[in-house]
């Protein structure tokens, strides 16, 4: 019918297949449901500031391309990052597969795990702990905004629960409620 898609006779179709903006939206589309929200929302970054920029269209997304896009996001993110961004693309092709777009896969490897990476900051600036004690702690907790501009998500209760508790950050960002909370518990 009309609205059958093109069998793929190669890696990646060229005639009828859409920019490769135009295929990561409607992915995006088509995953928003089943994934939680922030994940939904680092695709959305890694599709704007890494993939499009790096690939610019389907057929570029090769197994040597892949290949470079690891040794240069290296140079920049930490490896652990770097697999959270490799199992979206991943999924990504999948989907384009599902789709009709692709016949077969790329390989996309990830790094060896002698590989690190580099901190966000390239590694340029020294980090340096300094003990505060609860006065002070509770002098800065004072001065943040009530709720952050961007978002208006509640900045002086995260940093207080984090101060109190003394989860950090990756922790208190992973707990959800009621499966990790619910009223009148300790």
């Amino acid at each position: 019918g009309p609205d059958d898609k093109p069998t793929p006779t190669s890696a990646a179709l060229t005639a009828g297949t859409p920019p490769l903006d135009e295929l990561c939206a409607s992915w995006l589309a088509a995953v928003t449901g089943t994934l939680d929200p922030t994940t939904t929302k680092s695709y959305l970054l890694y599709v704007k500031r890494h993939w499009l920029p790096f690939f610019r269209s389907l057929d570029g997304i090769t197994e040597a391309k892949a290949d470079a896009y690891v040794r240069e996001r290296l140079r920049k993110v930490r490896r652990v990052t770097l697999l959270k961004e490799l199992s979206a693309l991943r999924g990504f092709l999948a989907w384009c597969r599902t789709e009709g777009y692709l016949g077969s896969l790329p390989p996309v490897r990830s790094p060896p795990r002698s590989a690190t990476g580099v901190d966000h900051d390239g590694g340029k600036r020294k980090k340096v702990r300094v003990e505060i004690d609860e006065t002070e702690a509770r002098a800065i907790l004072a001065a943040l905004p009530e709720r952050t501009e961007r978002g208006g998500l509640p900045a002086r209760a995260y940093f207080t629960v984090m101060w109190e508790s003394a989860l950090r950050k990756e922790t208190l960002n992973s707990l959800r409620t009621p499966d990790d909370y619910t009223r009148g518990s300790d």
